[in-house]
C-alpha cells in the first residue's frame, strides 16, 4: 500500500462549463479542466478521472451550481443538472441541483468517504437529458395557517412551492403518479 499526500482540487473553468453543457450526453464523464493542488498526480484534467494510487478510505466531495439562463423550452426544465459519483463502474454518490423559475441559482454538494482500490478511477457523470427532465416529478407544499389538519381530514396545503409534472391537485389534496415507480413522501 502506498503512503501519503494523495489529495486533488479541481474545477471547471468558465469556458468549459459552457461547452459542456452543450455538447454533454447522459453517461458522460463530466471534467473539471483546472486544478488546484493534485498531490501524488492522481487526477487527470484530459479524463476527468481520479485514478487511487494506493489502496486506501477516501474523502470526495463535489459541487454543482446551476442556472436559469438556459431552458429546454419547459416552463419546470430551467437550470436542471444531476450527476452520479462513480467509483469504477459502481455508483457511490449522487447529486441534483435544480431552479424552478427564470432568474433563480441554486448549488448542491455531496460528500463519500469510500475505501477505494489501487488503480480504481472515480469521477462524476452526467445523468440527465432533456428526456430524463421529462419523466422527473416532485411537490412540495406546506400549510400557511395550520388549518387543513385533522383526524380523517385529507391535508390540504395552501402553499405549492414546487408541482413539477403537475402531480400534486392543490384543491383535493393528492398527489397522482404519472407512472408505477418508487416515491419518497416524507
Amino acid at each position: 500500500m502506498g503512503c501519503c499526500n494523495v489529495a486533488f482540487s479541481s474545477y471547471m473553468t468558465e469556458a468549459s462549463a459552457n461547452s459542456q453543457s452543450t455538447s454533454i450526453t447522459i453517461g458522460a464523464t463530466i471534467k473539471f479542466d483546472k486544478t488546484e493542488a493534485n498531490f501524488g498526480g492522481g487526477y487527470s484534467t484530459s479524463t476527468g478521472k481520479f485514478t487511487a494510487p494506493s489502496s486506501g478510505v477516501y474523502g470526495f466531495t463535489w459541487t454543482f451550481c446551476v442556472d436559469s439562463r438556459s431552458t429546454d423550452g419547459s416552463p419546470w426544465h430551467y437550470g436542471e443538472y444531476g450527476t452520479q459519483l462513480m467509483s469504477g463502474s459502481s455508483v457511490i454518490g449522487v447529486l441534483h441541483a435544480d431552479t424552478e423559475t427564470k432568474g433563480d441559482d441554486a448549488c448542491s454538494t455531496g460528500f463519500v468517504i469510500k475505501y477505494v482500490s489501487e488503480d480504481t478511477e472515480v469521477y462524476v457523470k452526467n445523468i440527465y437529458d432533456n428526456t430524463e427532465l421529462s419523466r422527473q416529478v416532485a411537490f412540495m407544499a406546506y400549510d400557511i395557517n395550520g388549518n387543513n389538519f385533522g383526524k380523517g381530514r385529507t391535508v390540504i396545503y395552501d402553499k405549492i412551492v414546487t408541482n413539477k409534472g403537475n402531480v400534486y391537485n392543490r384543491y383535493a389534496g393528492k398527489f397522482t403518479s404519472p407512472s408505477d415507480g418508487t416515491y419518497a413522501l416524507t
